[in-house]
């Protein structure tokens, strides 16, 4: 019984997908960035002329993310919980436009800042450089292994989507499948002890 609980409980996690809508205006650093719960498909918000970042959870492997179904021209980035660039893409031409996708077939489990931003708004490190190469069309990776200091400003406003895919969700946090398999083993030596 309690080994099907704890698989309830982790599949249901996923089973119950849903929005984040951004409260007020999120921050944009990672010390401001808003948190987005597990569970989550898509993060809606609205740009002022900023940049929008969400920090999350990672639980290793394929990892997408993506602005189709937004009213501007939007860039994405991708943080570690450091700060330091991962990923960035401004337009991802003919498949989405304007819009932006990042895709990373093998994306190592952690915590990550994702932010968002209209065009020509761009991070940079302590420098005042740019974090990435500012390029047209196609996913880039960054210059070099600065973190997130400033952004460059400027920009449009109105309103984005950030889809979270291939699986449509932020996987549970390795620390709960840790918990998890904790159980199993718990259960399976007090089964050994109950027939001794």
């Amino acid at each position: 019984r309690l080994l099907g609980a704890v698989c309830a409980c982790a599949f249901s996690y996923t089973a119950h997908a849903t929005t984040y809508n951004e409260v007020g205006d999120a921050g944009e650093s990672i010390l401001t960035a808003q948190s987005v719960p597990g569970g989550t498909t898509a993060i809606s918000g609205s740009l002022s002329a900023d940049a929008d970042m969400y920090g999350f959870l990672w639980g290793g492997g394929a990892f997408q993310a993506d602005t189709i179904g937004s009213t501007i021209d939007t860039q994405l980035f991708l943080f570690d919980s450091t700060g330091a660039g991962v990923w960035a893409n401004d337009d991802c031409a003919s498949s989405c436009g304007l819009q932006s996708l990042i895709f990373d077939a093998a994306l190592a489990a952690g915590s990550y800042f994702i932010a968002v931003s209209s065009f020509n708004n761009d991070p940079l490190d302590g420098g005042a450089g740019l974090m990435f190469t500012d390029s047209f069309g196609g996913q880039y990776g960054p210059i070099d292994g600065d973190v997130l200091a400033s952004w460059s400003g400027g920009g449009s406003s109105g309103s984005y989507t950030i889809n979270i895919s291939p699986t449509g969700v932020v996987p549970v946090p390795a620390a709960v499948w840790l918990f998890g398999s904790g159980l199993i083993g718990l259960v399976g030596i007090a089964r050994r002890k109950k027939t001794a």
